[in-house]
């Protein structure tokens, strides 16, 4: 027997707080459990939901677009995200720095469906897209130089180039002349295209940059004589970058996303509970950043520690970056950041709650699932999956993640078009209720 909607509403407030407490009490164990354990299951079934309902695009010839061009999106994300670690001889055609472009594409295809009902339009529209994601990379390295503490220049590239080259300085001789164009350059590794670490090559006047060298003008910077300057860099990947391929296929997914399903719920069914888990929703948003309890968690084992450092610590790390409590761009200054600072396990506190209820939500729903009308091959199917993921992840969290991949981002490219459709079915309810209210 299916559960009224204000039944699910309130057990959806009861889910939302047994996962905002378990979050505070353990949030790294709850989030890499939630992820390991629920992650895949609900992956399998809200795929299946979404297939039976055209990924709820407006007819189904967008919905036989839609999922063979997902699927290739996907299967390039993988390779983007793996092929130079596969097939390191063919680094070339891996893909590495255009899974931005990707998850981005597939978003505005997403889009194009829902809002653009003509063949001719769709087609107009997907080549433009098309075009523009090919000739423009969204993810491009970019390198803050600062001297003796003080930023007095940008780069933003392309590529991974080995070389970035600071030139423009000036120097001034103990008789008062200045002598410009002095240089110093750096030999720099990267983690994707994100630069990590810079090694001093050389330094001098009018220095030439060698092939593959980014160069930053330090114009007008002037260094007394004789003394070396303390250059000091932060690499990073543009704000627009980070948004796409880090906050979009997880935070956003997760809470921002699950919020708006939630009011286009509450407001179709006019329903107070649907409302109050919405503001409770917010509410358990932001408590982790601004209530910091004295909880003694216990020493983080190494194994959740390099766990979790396999899966979504450079979530962190950015969050904590914009927030300006990353102090330094090293491992251990990350590693103390994420793991051992106050805010740091604030925000991980959001993420174990916004996952686990993102979750739990999908699974309080058991009128969309209806697992008492599941096929027995498909029920056999998700759970010999299912628990094949659980052994992946058993055996190693890493190995986990990567097998899980393609499912993982998957379910977030076919949720995409309920994702829009949520959005524009609220601003139509919103915009209704306004101008009945405003005659």
């Amino acid at each position: 027997m299916a559960m009224s909607n204000k039944t699910i509403d309130w057990l959806n407030i009861g889910l939302m707080i047994l996962s905002l407490g378990l979050a505070f009490l353990l949030p790294f164990e709850l989030f890499l459990f939630s992820y390991a354990v629920l992650g895949p299951l609900h992956y399998l079934t809200e795929i299946g939901w979404l297939h039976k309902r055209d990924y709820f695009l407006p007819d189904q010839k967008a919905a036989k677009l839609f999922l063979p061009s997902i699927v290739v999106l996907g299967i390039l994300l993988v390779w983007s995200a793996f092929g130079a670690e596969w097939l390191p001889n063919f680094h070339g055609l891996s893909l590495g720095g255009w899974g931005a472009n990707i998850i981005l594409g597939s978003l505005l295809l997403a889009g194009l469906l829902v809002f653009i009902k003509s063949p001719v339009q769709r087609a107009v529209a997907a080549g433009l897209i098309g075009i523009f994601l090919l000739v423009f990379q969204i993810e491009r390295p970019a390198t803050v130089v600062r001297i003796e503490g003080k930023e007095v220049a940008r780069t933003m590239e392309w590529k991974e180039n080995p070389y970035i080259l600071v030139r423009g300085m000036q120097v001034q001789r103990e008789n008062g002349n200045v002598e410009p164009e002095f240089g110093v350059l750096f030999r720099r590794g990267f983690d994707g295209l994100n630069p990590v670490e810079y090694t001093l090559v050389k330094s001098g006047f009018a220095l030439t940059p060698p092939k593959g060298c980014s160069v930053a003008n330090a114009s007008g910077f002037v260094i007394p004589y004789g003394k070396s300057p303390e250059i000091s860099f932060e690499g990073s990947l543009t704000q627009f970058a980070l948004f796409v391929a880090v906050f979009l296929p997880t935070l956003v997914h997760v809470f921002l996303f699950t919020g708006l399903f939630m009011a286009f719920g509450a407001i179709k069914s006019k329903s107070k509970p649907g409302w109050l888990s919405v503001i409770l929703l917010l509410l358990c948003g932001l408590l982790p950043f601004i209530w910091f309890p004295s909880i003694h968690m216990g020493e983080i084992s190494s194994y959740i520690e390099e766990s979790y450092r396999s899966s979504f610590f450079e979530v962190n790390r950015q969050v904590l970056r914009w927030f300006g409590a990353l102090k330094g761009g090293d491992q251990a200054s990350a590693d103390v950041a994420v793991f051992r600072s106050t805010l740091g396990v604030g925000l991980m506190r959001f993420i174990a709650f916004a996952y686990t209820y993102h979750y739990l939500n999908w699974f309080s729903k058991t009128s969309l699932i209806q697992w008492h009308k599941m096929p027995k091959p498909t029920l056999l199917a998700i759970g010999l999956i299912w628990i094949a993921s659980l052994m992946l992840y058993a055996f190693s969290y890493k190995t986990g993640l990567k097998a899980l991949f393609l499912l993982s981002f998957l379910h977030v490219f076919l949720e995409f078009p309920l994702n829009f459709a949520s959005i524009k079915g609220l601003t139509g309810a919103l915009s209704a209720s306004f101008i009945r209210k405003s005659k």
